[in-house]
């Protein structure tokens, strides 16, 4: 009877179905396994933030992991790691379903997944989880390495999946059990237990609207789970200098108020060119074409003489950015912020790969956590009649 009954669910569903008017995260999370027994090898906590987006049934995962070797070798050893990752996911509360496969390395088996996993019909995932590159950043790591984790994040992009990459800082992410913190379960990689408190900041690098709003709902359904439910939502947009900040600062408040977000909005300054991975992917250059994004570009080209308080603001900022650029911008408002979410830099054509991860890092190295965010472009988030 279940059987028929999802059957006939998934048969009628058809295209924009699954266009909810707020998002709903179905996450193919890329996980760590043990080459020696296919045990899940935990990652500073992250397996628990899928639990934590999804409180209350809304959303469900698939857990990925790779078996490096031919199929052919490894297909009894793909049936046991495939039982011990469903293990791993009923012991942390995770709703959904594991998938093994088998590669020539685990990042190329990370590609198969993004494309296949979880996949029925027009029920797949639309969001990619993935852990920050440890292993391929530093004096010690490999290129060969960099390329492939370089090139798992370019091919989430052309599958049009929306990618997370989880950054998790010196205590990892927060538990939602705390007694599988430094069990036999999660080991001494499994994050924090501390309940977090403070802000979730939220960060706009002149690209003032990305993702159509997501990076604003990630915090609203983390605070639906009581991890996070002490903590409060604060956006920073940044902006450049001759933008009416004020005025962005009020037509933001507006617009996320009526959105139904709660959120503290600060409009901070700063030159195009000392941020510049930020500035290729603006709204501001044609990518949006509705009533915000042009209230927005008015603002830029009518901005007046900034006010007494607003320039010495202004000055200030200027002081800390050409003390160390977005680097120090980020340290001096969000340092001490449990979780910090941001757009994805974008990689220069120039840069190696080793290099792109190696600066991203420094970046955001006075941040205790990130969430960095790349779009795909087909979100489907209602935030206003006009989006």
């Amino acid at each position: 009877r279940r059987f028929m009954a999802a059957r006939e669910s998934l048969l009628a569903l058809r295209e924009g179905d699954m266009d909810f008017k707020y998002w709903r995260p179905f996450i193919l999370f890329l996980a760590k396994t043990s080459p020696s027994d296919g045990a899940y090898v935990p990652q500073d906590g992250m397996i628990h933030l899928i639990q934590q987006l999804m409180k209350k049934g809304k959303g469900l995962a698939v857990v990925g992991g790779v078996v490096v070797g031919s199929f052919e070798e490894k297909n009894g050893f793909v049936e046991q790691a495939t039982v011990k990752l469903q293990e791993a996911m009923d012991e942390r509360g995770v709703e959904g379903f594991p998938a093994m496969v088998c590669a020539s390395s685990r990042y190329e088996g990370y590609k198969t997944l993004a494309l296949a996993a979880g996949t029925l019909g027009l029920l797949k995932p639309n969001t990619v989880m993935l852990g920050w590159p440890t292993d391929v950043t530093g004096s010690h790591a490999g290129s060969g390495s960099a390329e492939e984790y370089v090139s798992v994040v370019q091919h989430v992009a052309l599958a049009k999946k929306t990618l997370l990459i989880c950054k998790g800082g010196v205590e990892g992410f927060p538990c939602s059990d705390e007694s599988l913190v430094g069990s036999a379960v999660d080991g001494a990689n499994s994050g924090t237990v501390a309940a977090m408190a403070g802000y979730i900041d939220v960060w706009w690098i002149f690209d003032l609207f990305p993702s159509k709003g997501l990076m604003l709902l990630l915090p609203y359904l983390l605070q639906q789970h009581r991890t996070w439910k002490n903590c409060s939502t604060r956006l920073f947009a940044v902006a450049a200098p001759s933008t009416d900040l004020h005025q962005l600062k009020t037509l933001l408040t507006t617009f996320i108020a009526a959105g139904g977000i709660v959120a503290k909005v600060e409009v901070l300054s700063m030159e195009a060119t000392e941020a510049s991975r930020f500035t290729n992917s603006s709204s501001l250059q044609g990518k949006r074409q509705d009533s915000l994004a042009n209230e927005i570009t008015g603002l830029t080209s009518r901005a007046p003489s900034p006010e007494p308080h607003e320039a010495e603001r202004a000055s200030r900022d200027s002081e800390t950015v050409v003390g160390g650029g977005l680097t120090a911008l980020l340290g001096k408002h969000s340092g001490q912020s449990p979780l910090v979410i941001m757009t994805l830099p974008k990689k220069r054509a120039d840069q190696t790969a080793n290099a792109y991860l190696t600066s991203t890092q420094e970046l955001v190295q006075p941040l205790q956590r990130c969430i960095f965010v790349q779009e795909s472009g087909h979100e489907k988030i209602q935030f206003s009649p006009d989006i």
